[in-house]
């Protein structure tokens, strides 16, 4: 991570330390931040951070064995440094690591000259940072020749907590026009933090749907925490959010600031409106007609992923970037893995939609609209859906929610089978059974090895099969296992959808 600009007394003063030995105070600015010592830790500062599976003072010999110049440890750890360790590297001792990761990111981000765009919502938040960033990169790379330096930093993966967000501002250059940061959400006043930390002149709502219910409450207490994303929103600094009415948009305008903007997408009543959509092939990609008569191609499936492009669209626009350009970088864009991606298995001619990144019940309703959409042609249908996690005391009447949608899409396409996995999935399939549909179903209680095996004996050539559960579930295994029974064992990359 890049912190090119800060000496190692900017950073000492960032994070009220103190060197462990004077002598050895370090004399040269780190080119960087690292929290894991398998990562290149040459140069850099490796923070020893206190997470849930591990601690990060176990590994200090190794961080100074690949060449950290400097490392940040905690006062209660401080037993972990050994005597040699203290005279050949320089230490900075404070009172908590992960507090100090933070204020690095606060002290980094002050600096930094780029435009903040920062994206929040239940469902759709890393699809949109991604096109978001997609569209960024592809205006830098066509800036033409002598214009000012400057690139685009993003997010990783789904970087968006107290650890991700500050590493991803760390990671940021001192001469980028953009740092794009998706921002996410467990308990109550997580998302106000992150945005007081990235100090965003842009936020993105994508929704406010029912994700941590467990933690947030009701809808309500989402949108609330989805609003906060406001905090930290700069003095002229532009909202983009649906155009509906609702607790969402209700949250967001009390707290709007006398100069910031709302721009809204998807409703008619909003500034731009999704006119029309067409599904090019079975991989998903579709093109999206707009109200004002703008057109792009993308390659991402769904009704869900048209209006995600909406949003990176007036985001694109309050940066100036040229309509030419985020058609450009919205067509460039091919899901991650386990986002609705794609797999033809080798000559099976079985495709496996895998959506097992994560799921919550808008999702999966999404998920199972854009399946009818897109299994067409398949000679059978089949459905893997595992628990969703963290509902609270909504999760038996979401599953069950579920179910019905199951019901549902069976009137309008044909299904052949839905596979539940999951104590809380039980509730589902019975919605399924009560109501007397031909279909059949079936109800693992867990997923292992064996049981995978058997879901992909399940599978016949022609099907289409669609994988939606919550990250906990690991559902991933059972494509792994379709895979082993067609005799694909090395598959190629997955076709991106």
């Amino acid at each position: 991570m890049n912190i090119d600009c800060l000496t190692p007394e900017d950073m000492r003063h960032a994070v009220s330390g103190r060197w462990l030995d004077e002598a050895v105070s370090c004399r040269v600015a780190p080119t960087g931040v690292v929290i894991d010592s398998r990562d290149d830790l040459h140069a850099r500062c490796f923070i020893a951070i206190i997470g849930d599976r591990t601690d990060g003072h176990l590994w200090l010999a190794s961080a100074v064995e690949g060449g950290a110049a400097m490392l940040i440890v905690q006062e209660d750890r401080r037993d972990a440094v050994d005597e040699s360790m203290a005279g050949s590297v320089p230490i900075l001792v404070v009172a908590d690591t992960r507090t100090a990761l933070s204020q690095l990111a606060v002290a980094w981000r002050a600096r930094l000259e780029a435009v903040v765009i920062g994206i929040t919502g239940s469902a759709g938040k890393t699809t949109t940072r991604r096109l978001v960033q997609s569209i960024c990169e592809r205006h830098v790379e066509d800036l033409p020749v002598g214009a000012a330096a400057g690139g685009c930093t993003a997010s990783v993966k789904s970087y968006n907590n107290d650890i991700g967000v500050p590493l991803t501002i760390l990671r940021a250059r001192s001469n980028d026009r953009f740092l794009i940061l998706e921002i996410g959400t467990n308990a109550p006043g997580e998302i106000a933090a992150l945005s007081l930390l990235a100090r965003p002149d842009v936020v993105v709502i994508t929704n406010a749907g029912r994700a941590h219910l467990e933690g947030l409450g009701s809808l309500e207490g989402v949108a609330r925490e989805k609003a906060s994303i406001l905090e930290g929103l700069s003095e002229n600094g532009r909202v983009v959010l649906p155009a509906a009415p609702g607790p969402l948009r209700d949250e967001v305008v009390a707290r709007l600031g006398a100069n910031q903007t709302i721009q809204e997408f998807g409703a008619p009543q909003g500034d731009l409106v999704l006119i029309s959509r067409r599904t090019i092939d079975s991989s998903g990609a579709q093109t999206v007609n707009c109200s004002d008569g703008f057109n792009a191609r993308i390659r991402l499936p769904g009704a869900h992923n048209a209006q995600n492009a909406l949003a990176a669209i007036l985001v694109a626009r309050s940066l100036g970037i040229a309509d030419t350009q985020t058609g450009l970088g919205l067509a460039e864009l091919a899901s991650d893995p386990m986002r609705f991606s794609g797999e033809l298995i080798g000559d099976s001619g079985i495709m496996v939609y895998n959506d097992a990144y994560n799921a919550n019940p808008d999702a999966v309703l999404a998920a199972l609209d854009t399946f009818g959409e897109l299994s067409s042609d398949a000679t059978r249908r089949v459905l893997i859906l595992g628990d969703m996690m963290e509902l609270g005391d909504d999760a038996a009447t979401l599953h069950a929610e579920i179910g019905r949608a199951v019901v549902e899409l069976s009137r309008t396409v044909e299904l052949t089978c839905v596979i539940f996995i999951g104590p809380l999935s039980s509730h589902g399939a019975q919605a399924v059974i009560d109501a007397g549909v031909d279909l059949m179903v079936v109800q693992l209680r867990s997923l292992n090895d064996a049981l995978c095996e058997g879901v992909a004996g399940m599978i016949q050539s022609g099907d289409s099969v669609l994988i939606k559960g919550s990250r906990s579930q690991a559902l991933e295994r059972v494509v792994d296992s379709i895979r082993t029974v067609t005799g694909t064992v090395n598959s190629p990359d997955p076709q991106s959808v």
